[in-house]
């Protein structure tokens, strides 16, 4: 201890002189307060859909593939608010599936050398039954339980399969084409097979599969090698090169009618809904509607460009189109008995990787360009509400029913974007300001103190902004010192900003520009120590580090007057909240809750393990956390997971009981409703008895379904009529069988 004091005063430019205590403790060794498993998932929702190609729909359910798993399934029973539901990879099979068809209740996974099968009666739960190898597969459809595949078997062949097994399809017979067969399409007794040029199959018979004919399509070029058709009855639809066509295939095939298109088709892929063709146009970044209710009257009824738009599929009438560029995200529609196409919806393909919640909102952030404003269901299942897309922003903050964050624009001044802070009004939807601060190429922490936002901006200063008419923002004060802002945390006199591995204490009581006060160097205490995230309360004031390392400081009028260093149980800290009267630590790898309430030591009371999500063989998504109330929500990348905290709430005010007979109640003294913590040895009906000093009982409550293990019990301090008790000393009883548990309260006016 004394050679870390007398190196401490020899650094006298830097030193503060503070008695200092240097505690490197495992908390989670303290086991008599440990509680884990009390933090229970209440839902777990907003799941990453991924990079997903096509899907087939499946009654209110779309099957898509690609993405996190290789099959995922979506609700859209609530067209506004679809849900990912379930999901299946095909053991044993690695990268996606490159097409998928249904038939009855089973999904045919087309790889490019085997199909895999799925059952799927129920989609909560789709079950791998089988896998069979084939060669190298090109296209595919199913018709009448007919399954057709044409692949490279070194040379191009069509081949039917019975689906009357579903399970096992027996090859009824195989047949040699002449041209790539990019794509096949159905109608009763025949199927083309091809691209720009095609070959008509006779399929009546499918054990006896014959060639009968050969299509070249009009294309306006000489030579192009792809096309897109589908059949609606009879009549097959063709975008092929510039020209829509349609070819009558009632008796002898024949051209019908033919449209110019004016740009090219792009694809293999071709969609009919109600008598309209759809498809890719030009690069492949738009598509294009063509109405052919009317034979001799075909029309373009829609064209839209979508930049960034990677795929585009539709099947009865849900059309979907994923984009890449700027917003990572898959827009949908659903098309009725006329409407054309509007896109108003969305699902995201990335997960909720960054969460902030605070009074009646709560706010995900997507990716670098999205930010969602999410509402529950009744099983607290999150969707969103609306989404603001950005063009890249950092951190941000809710005031009030504002939602503060920073973005990077125009101008730059020596090759850096200007930082503005935007103010975002939650309940009417709408951008109340934007407010310049200054050129960064980085931007960090925003930290709210009354009125003020303190927006640290790393090593290019720290800015003060009075927010108290949102409409109207004004820049008070840019701090620059040469020192990296890290983070900030305030009250109404004093800001603490962390950088590197400092933390320095401005006085903000008077000026508008923080005035330095002193500087808390942490590096004395270990060289490992760089703040990350702060917290104040109750005289405290708490910082991690991402090592695991948690300070606590009691600061002082010139000095620092104590510092306490603990390592936390996790490694990575992300988060630092405060949880009822204690602290919650979130990581890569889990949470876990302190309790404060020792003067001279934490406690760990509470810890949940929550999986790391690994991004390639190094990478890792930095999991977020935000408490509200009862719940944490815990932003995974993958997932949005919300969690009960009521229980682990409880323990951060009072200590767990050391003794299974022991309860603990709070507030004690307590009025109106108290809280117990009780310990019982099974699930069941528990009864809850108050007594007074005179041994009558005043007050009983029944619980039906308690489980085992800890519980949180609310009382109403009332007596059996609802009259408030009177003052005074009360016995509370646990009752469960032979079991019981008793703790003393004191009641107060």
């Amino acid at each position: 201890m004394d050679h870390l004091l007398d190196r401490w005063l020899s650094i006298k430019e830097k030193c503060v002189h503070i008695v200092v205590f240097w505690i490197i403790l495992l908390l989670y060794c303290c086991s008599s307060m440990l509680i884990a498993d009390n933090i229970p998932i209440v839902s777990e929702s907003m799941f990453a859909l991924g990079n997903v190609e096509s899907f087939a729909r499946y009654g209110d359910y779309a099957l898509f593939i690609g993405g996190e798993k290789q099959l995922q399934v979506l609700d859209f029973s609530d067209e506004e608010h679809p849900r990912l539901v379930s999901g299946c990879d095909v053991p044993g099979q690695s990268g996606s599936a490159r097409s998928i068809s249904i038939n009855g209740q089973y999904a045919y996974l087309f790889f490019d050398d085997c199909v895999a099968i799925i059952f799927i009666n129920n989609p909560l739960s789709p079950q791998f039954m089988a896998r069979m190898e084939l060669g190298y597969i090109i296209s595919q459809s199913i018709h009448d339980d007919i399954l057709y595949i044409a692949g490279n078997d070194w040379s191009y062949c069509l081949k039917a399969y019975s689906l009357n097994n579903p399970i096992a399809p027996q090859l009824l017979d195989s047949l040699l084409v002449n041209n790539y067969p990019s794509g096949i399409a159905c109608s009763d007794g025949l199927l083309v097979c091809g691209n720009s040029t095609v070959e008509i199959v006779n399929t009546s018979d499918p054990a006896n599969l014959q060639i009968s004919d050969e299509l070249n399509f009009i294309s306006g070029f000489e030579y192009i090698g792809s096309a897109a058709f589908a059949f609606n009855g009879s009549t097959l639809a063709v975008a092929c090169g510039y020209y829509f066509s349609l070819y009558d295939f009632s008796q002898e095939p024949y051209l019908r009618a033919t449209l110019p298109l004016g740009f090219q088709v792009n694809g293999n892929d071709g969609f009919i809904h109600n008598n309209r063709f759809w498809c890719r146009d030009n690069d492949g970044s738009g598509i294009f509607g063509v109405d052919f209710s009317i034979t001799d009257a075909l029309e373009i009824c829609y064209t839209e460009m979508f930049p960034g738009m990677w795929s585009f599929c539709m099947d009865e009438g849900l059309m979907t189109l994923r984009l890449n560029q700027n917003n990572h995200i898959m827009k949908y529609c659903f098309l009725g008995e006329d409407n054309l196409p509007d896109f108003d919806h969305f699902y995201p393909l990335e997960s909720i990787c960054g969460i902030v919640s605070q009074g009646n909102w709560t706010v995900g952030i997507n990716s670098e360009h999205y930010l969602q404003i999410l509402g529950f269901d009744n099983a607290e299942n999150a969707y969103p509400l609306y989404n603001i897309g950005l063009t890249g922003y950092d951190d941000l903050a809710i005031h009030n029913d504002a939602l503060l964050y920073t973005i990077g624009g125009e101008p730059y001044e020596y090759g850096l974007p200007t930082r503005y802070l935007v103010v975002f009004d939650m309940q009417s939807k709408t951008q109340k300001a934007e407010l310049a601060l200054g050129c960064s190429d980085w931007g960090g922490e925003i930290t709210i103190a009354g009125d003020k936002a303190y927006i640290c901006n790393g090593d290019y200063g720290l800015f003060v902004v009075d927010i108290s008419d949102v409409e109207q923002p004004v820049l008070l004060s840019h701090l620059q010192e040469n020192i990296e802002y890290q983070c900030a945390v305030a009250d109404s006199v004093k800001l603490w900003v962390g950088s590197d591995r400092t933390i320095r204490c401005y006085d903000i009581s008077e000026s508008i520009t923080p005035v330095f006060c002193y500087e808390i160097p942490l590096y004395v205490q270990t060289p490992l120590i760089r703040p990350y995230r702060m917290l104040m309360m109750d005289n405290y004031l708490y910082a991690i580090s991402t090592n695991g390392y948690l300070a606590r400081i009691t600061p002082g009028y010139n000095e620092a007057e104590e510092i306490n260093i603990y390592q936390t149980r996790y490694s990575i800290p992300t988060s630092l909240c405060k949880l009822g009267a204690g602290l919650l630590i979130g990581s890569c790898d889990g949470l876990s809750v302190m309790n404060v309430q020792d003067s001279e030591n934490l406690k760990e009371v509470a810890y949940l393990d929550i999986e790391r999500v690994v991004v390639g063989n190094t990478g890792f998504i930095v999991t977020s956390y935000a408490v509200n109330g009862d719940r944490i929500y815990v932003g995974r990348g993958i997932s949005l997971q919300v969690l009960d905290a009521s229980l682990a709430k409880a323990f951060t005010y009072v200590y767990t009981p050391e003794a299974e007979q022991k309860l603990s109640i709070y507030p004690n003294p307590g009025k109106g409703n108290v809280k117990v913590i009780c310990k019982l040895p099974a699930s069941g009906t528990t009864e809850l008895e108050l007594y007074n000093m005179r041994g009558q009982k005043v007050h009983s409550k029944t619980f039906f379904s308690l489980s085992e293990g800890y519980n949180l019990l609310k009382m109403d301090t009332q007596d059996m009529n609802g009259l408030k008790l009177s003052s005074g000393m009360y016995f509370v009883r646990i009752k469960q069988g032979n079991h019981s548990q008793t703790g003393k309260l004191v009641i107060v006016k």
